[in-house]
């Protein structure tokens, strides 16, 4: 574990050349600021972005679950075409069904979405530990805590608040990995000038 007093070089944190680092910092400031937006956005406007949500995924289910049945169909007789077939026709049903009823599917989502909180929480406070005293790292854990907070409230509250419910907890979200992800940009781009 890095000493504290000690900083950490963003390069090595990452795994980068300076040259890269220099590349992709920029990148991922202007990636952290969308996320910051989006995240702002979405918890002033939870219901609409919930249900934004919830039918974009039924969309993406929908169109890239015909796709993957034609593909399968398409190659009839080949090693595990059934598998494909059967794979992309049950993505297309739960597309459908999601587009057919959105508010159940938002329920549906909202307690997928608790678990997802909870892991990620989990695995973003293990992350800040091992990357003590890199930029950003604190965040990552704050933003940790919160995941496992908020999933644990999604449980505690399911099904009623799950139409609004989800866009504010992916708005949150969103903003603190945008925080994070600007903090370790910005850390990262004046290392690359220095």
């Amino acid at each position: 574990m890095p000493d504290k007093t000690t900083p950490v070089s963003v390069a090595s944190l990452l795994g980068l050349t300076p040259e890269k680092l220099k590349k992709h910092a920029g990148v991922a400031q202007w990636l952290a600021i969308v996320f910051i937006i989006l995240g702002i956005v979405a918890i002033i406007l939870p219901g609409p972005f919930s249900l934004g949500i919830e039918l974009f995924l039924g969309w993406l289910l929908l169109i890239g679950g015909i796709l993957q049945a034609v593909s399968g169909f398409s190659s009839l007789g080949a090693k595990g075409w059934w598998i494909q077939l059967l794979s992309g026709l049950v993505s297309a049903i739960v597309g459908a069904l999601f587009l057919m009823n959105p508010f159940k599917a938002v329920e549906i989502l909202t307690m997928l979405l608790a678990a997802v909180f909870l892991t990620n929480g989990i695995f973003r406070i293990v992350y800040s530990f091992q990357a003590t005293g890199a930029p950003g790292a604190g965040l990552a854990g704050l933003n940790g805590v919160f995941g496992i907070i908020i999933g644990v409230i999604v449980w505690a509250e399911w099904p009623t608040s799950a139409t609004w419910f989800l866009g504010l907890l992916v708005g949150i979200d969103m903003l603190f990995f945008g925080m994070s992800l600007f903090t370790l940009a910005s850390a990262a781009k004046k290392e690359a000038k220095g």
